[in-house]
C-alpha cells in the first residue's frame, strides 16, 4: 500500500477562492454573491459525498487505497455540479 498526501489537495479546496475561481460560469450570468453560493453548495454536497464514502469503508472494513477513494472523489465533482446546475 503506498501513503498519498492529500493535505495539498484538500487545502486547495477549502481554501478562499479567486472571484474566477468560484463557479465556472461567466460573471454575467451570476452576481458574485450567486457564485459564492452556487461554490458553498458544492463543497457542502462534495463533503457529505465524501463523508458517506469514509463510512461506508470505515464501516465495512473495505480496504481501499487513498489513491482509489481520491479518484472517487474526484469523479465525484461534475456529478456535484451536474446536482446543483453547475457547469
Amino acid at each position: 500500500m503506498t501513503e498519498v498526501d492529500v493535505t495539498t489537495a484538500v487545502s486547495d479546496l477549502i481554501a478562499v477562492k479567486h472571484l474566477d475561481e468560484i463557479v465556472w460560469l461567466p460573471a454575467s450570468v451570476l452576481t458574485w454573491k450567486e457564485r459564492v453560493k452556487k461554490a458553498c453548495q458544492v463543497t457542502v454536497q462534495l463533503f457529505k459525498d465524501v463523508k458517506a464514502k469514509l463510512i461506508e469503508v470505515v464501516d465495512e472494513n473495505v480496504k481501499i487505497t487513498h489513491s482509489a477513494l481520491s479518484e472517487k472523489i474526484e469523479k465525484a465533482i461534475p456529478t456535484v455540479g451536474e446536482k446543483l446546475h453547475v457547469r
